[in-house]
């Protein structure tokens, strides 16, 4: 996986403070619960082989007991890959935990049914926020420089960061409206990069081939082994 050492990092992250949040478990105890779940799901996912597979902390507030959060390892098959797709704004506003991936996921799914297009996530004021299941980086062609969204409240992409370091991406706010006036990806680290071909079925800027096939190739260096982290070993 792209970055695996990076994905690792954010599920622990995540996880650890969601679980803290909602009991009275020592911190101690919590992180070193996480890194044993995570060493046997590292080995699972290995020996799977190809696939989507996706760590996740489920409270078990339904099961009476708020205080025992249930870690769980989702083992699925590998999706068709895409090279583009478009976008489609949803209705602005705040979501809750929206800088954490996963409480916002059957909204999206449903979200993403309705507009029948990947969900471009806009705040209260207009801003474009992230792609449903995607970061989005898009390209000036007058400076040749890139950004990413300036907005906090949305989930800290690891694809986003991998290419962010190679590009020097610039944070900054924009609307749908001039998105769509850009050349646009949406990424992800099931798909790599992926070109936006239309934004609310207009369509984005062309898009610069050398360009594109340049940060592919970055993105391709920075596949890494399935291994849980050697403080877990």
């Amino acid at each position: 996986m792209r970055g695996f050492a990076r994905h690792l990092e954010r599920f622990t992250g995540a996880a650890q403070a969601a679980w803290i949040e909602t009991s009275k478990a020592a911190e101690a105890d919590v992180a070193g619960r996480i890194a044993a779940f995570v060493e046997s799901a590292c080995d699972r996912i290995a020996a799977a082989g190809e696939g989507f597979p996706r760590l996740e902390l489920w409270s078990a507030a339904a099961d009476g007991d708020p205080a025992a959060p249930q870690l769980a390892l989702a083992l699925r098959p590998l999706p068709p890959l895409r090279q583009s797709l478009a976008l489609r704004s949803a209705p602005p506003g705040a979501r809750p935990l929206a800088h954490r991936k996963g409480p916002n996921i059957d909204a999206y799914r449903a979200l993403s049914g309705r507009l029948d297009s990947e969900p471009l996530l806009i705040d209260a004021n207009g801003h474009v926020l992230e792609g449903a299941t995607t970061s989005v980086i898009w390209w000036d062609d007058a400076t040749q420089r890139g950004a990413i969204s300036a907005l906090t409240e949305r989930v800290p992409s690891v694809t986003e960061a991998l290419i962010a370091e190679a590009a020097r991406l610039e944070p900054q706010t924009i609307r749908p409206e001039d998105l769509a006036t850009r050349e646009v990806w949406a990424v992800n680290a099931l798909h790599g990069i992926r070109l936006v071909t239309h934004i609310d079925g207009a369509p984005c800027a062309p898009h610069d081939a050398q360009r594109l096939a340049r940060f592919r190739r970055m993105l391709d260096r920075r596949w890494e082994p399935v291994t849980a982290p050697r403080a877990s070993r």
